[in-house]
């Protein structure tokens, strides 16, 4: 989609990104048993899951790792920013042998089945997740974002606004800068008045009568030195089949600060997790020099949360 029919000169709500610090939902850390050094006596692993529902999920998530569609990352979700370290110990057998289903955005793309599962490097001096290799189950193996343990996830597709007929494009992502535009908030005085840049919408259906949308919206200030942005994910919602109702707005995550160290939030996957088909959004979010993960459910009509964050892995 040109990007000329995604800027609108509207105003939205932002905040100003402070240093990265533990969650509030990482209280459940303080629980957790302490991580030593001691190999001769190991401790257990936390046991807190911080919101993640083993019974749905499985016992982790995996994440494509950026060398090879064949390496993956293996995150443990009982671990937070408080308790992983480069030291932490993990239950590998608990993923040796393990079939997955590999996703991203458009859907269900592949399977495979992990193995030469290792822990992080020993003396590491950042945090770090295990590794894994994928045995897929047909040659070659897609590229893919992130898996769940086979049984556990049903794709919901996001399809690309890039797909629609040029007016209908247009009008979606003016629709999306009008929701961005009546966020509350908007305390970061620096990006009012500047226009919005719709970079990416993608719709899905995470129920049989709604129509949802998932955005990233961006707005821009240059700077001498360096270009500050504001990052908005946002997730809307309508009634399915009623293109003249409005969107709601259901979601919205945002971050502000120097566009070289930003956090920036992107939607990996969408998945009816577990037998309650749970409608559910995979969050990445790159820290530049890091990572983490977050699960975000449909709580109810026009309501997202997040239900579940892992720890940052990186330096």
């Amino acid at each position: 989609m040109p990007r000329a029919l995604l800027a609108a000169t509207l105003v939205a709500s932002a905040c100003d990104r402070t240093p990265r610090a533990p969650r509030a939902n990482d209280t459940a850390a303080r629980d957790a048993p302490a991580i030593g050094t001691d190999s001769s006596s190991p401790p257990a692993p936390p046991v807190s899951t911080n919101g993640w529902r083993l019974e749905e999920a499985g016992p982790a998530l995996v994440v494509a790792a950026a060398a090879s569609a064949l390496q993956a990352q293996l995150v443990f979700p009982q671990y937070t920013d408080s308790t992983l370290s480069p030291n932490g110990v993990f239950d590998l057998e608990a993923l040796r042998g393990v079939t997955l289903e590999l996703f991203v955005p458009a859907g269900l793309v592949g399977r495979a089945t992990l193995a030469d599962l290792r822990p992080p490097p020993a003396g590491a001096a950042c945090a770090a997740w295990p590794t894994a290799r994928l045995v897929p189950a047909v040659e070659p193996l897609s590229p893919w974002r992130v898996a769940f343990a086979a049984g556990r996830a049903r794709a919901i597709p996001l399809d690309s606004a890039t797909a629609l007929a040029g007016p209908d494009s247009a009008r979606l992502a003016a629709d999306v800068a009008r929701l961005a535009s009546a966020l509350p908030q908007d305390t970061t005085s620096a990006f009012r008045g500047l226009p919005f840049v719709v970079r990416d919408v993608r719709r899905f259906a995470p129920a049989a009568d709604v129509d949802a949308l998932v955005a990233d919206v961006v707005r821009l200030v240059n700077q001498e030195a360096s270009r500050q942005m504001e990052h908005l994910l946002l997730v809307a919602e309508r009634p399915a089949g009623r293109a003249a109702a409005p969107w709601a707005v259901a979601y919205v995550e945002r971050s502000a600060g120097d566009e070289e160290t930003l956090e920036m939030a992107e939607v990996v996957a969408a998945v009816h997790l577990g037998p309650s088909a749970r409608p559910t959004l995979v969050i990445g979010r790159d820290f530049g020099d890091g990572a983490a993960y977050a699960l975000v459910e449909r709580a109810a009509p026009k309501r997202w949360v997040v239900r579940w964050s892992s720890a940052y892995a990186g330096c």
